[in-house]
């Protein structure tokens, strides 16, 4: 955990940032039931999370 005082330090942002995108990083290593379209293999949380992301951007846009 960072202190109060360095939590808007540049520095500690960063930290927090490659520490987020590290663990959705290991998103990729959980794997569904649900199979990808294109190949018919089961797509991982990371795949079905970035189509997720995806959709509500296009709501969004409507």
């Amino acid at each position: 955990m960072v202190p109060p005082s360095d939590a808007s330090s540049p520095a500690s942002r960063l930290a927090r940032q490659i520490a987020f995108i590290a663990e959705c990083d290991q998103l990729k290593e959980i794997f569904r039931q649900t199979l990808n379209l294109q190949s018919r293999r089961a797509e991982n949380d990371a795949e079905h999370s970035w189509a997720l992301c995806l959709c509500v951007i296009e709501a969004d846009l409507l």
